[in-house]
């Protein structure tokens, strides 16, 4: 998972003793569940990716050798793809992160508990 800075852990513990403990609770309740969602689909990946390459060294192993090559181009899922992939996970989820706190800030702001 993606690890805050110094600074940026320092600014959210600011951030969640100036809170009033309602929004305290919706912040720490919010992040973890997106937390939870960043591990299940990183997970998730994770597996797809491993099954992908069971399924092509099966395939592999079961052809001649001769369409050995024609497998090789169907490999879709390389090392790259998954950083990809995984990637796209994080900045999601980096977004939602971000609009939560803007959320949690706007009620502190409007004095809401």
């Amino acid at each position: 998972m993606v690890q805050d800075t110094p600074a940026q852990a320092e600014k959210d513990s600011f951030t969640q003793l100036s809170l009033p403990a309602p929004a305290q609770i919706l912040r720490a309740k919010t992040l973890q569940s997106v937390n939870r969602v960043i591990a299940i689909n990183i997970s998730i990946l994770e597996d797809l990716a491993n099954e992908h390459d069971a399924a092509m060294t099966k395939l592999r192993d079961a052809l001649p050798p001769e369409y050995k090559p024609y497998v090789d181009l169907a490999d879709h899922f390389s090392d790259e793809k998954f950083g990809t992939l995984r990637n796209r996970i994080l900045r999601a989820c980096n977004d939602a992160r971000r609009e939560i706190e803007e959320t949690v800030q706007s009620l502190r702001l409007e004095g809401g508990q």
